[in-house]
């Protein structure tokens, strides 16, 4: 084990400690097994559990598929030990996002639905897009709906 981070969030009336435990597996030589080589990356069915919260197995794979398509535009190969560092980076991403909304809820913030609408078509006038068809592409390209990206704003 490499070690444990502990992360806090506060509410009103208690706080929270969050555990994230990061394993790596080292053999009696202490050289990891990655470095001898590539194994697949294996995922438990729960990934993470915040406060009580899980992130599963499907939404990191969800995530990990996203950020593999950018690869392929770019036509770079990801080995297996790039794939456990993606992973890994985007697990973490998902963990900080999981308590920044514990604490958005323990504050009481809420998106405003007139900002959300205001950001989701400044993000539309960014990609400069010039039809609705185009948007609606650039959606399915990136496995996004208006909904999925709507929320994404609320969250953020």
């Amino acid at each position: 084990m490499v070690g444990c981070k502990k992360q806090t969030t506060e509410t009103k009336a208690e706080t929270k400690t969050t555990e994230v435990k990061v394993e790596q597996k080292a053999d009696e030589t202490g050289v990891n097994k990655d470095q001898k080589q590539e194994e697949p990356l294996v995922l438990p069915a729960v990934v993470a559990k915040i406060n009580g919260e899980e992130i599963k197995k499907e939404t990191l794979e969800t995530e990990m598929g996203k950020a593999e398509e950018q690869f392929k535009k770019f036509k770079q190969h990801i080995d297996n030990t790039q794939r456990k560092s993606i992973a890994k980076n985007l697990l973490d991403r998902m963990i900080r996002e999981k308590l920044m909304e514990f604490e958005g809820k323990a504050l009481e913030i809420k998106a405003d639905d007139a900002e959300v609408t205001k950001e989701f078509e400044s993000y539309k006038e960014r990609l400069r897009l010039k039809t609705d068809e185009e948007f609606k592409n650039f959606l399915t390209t990136h496995n996004m709906t208006e909904e999925s990206l709507k929320a994404e704003i609320a969250k953020r």
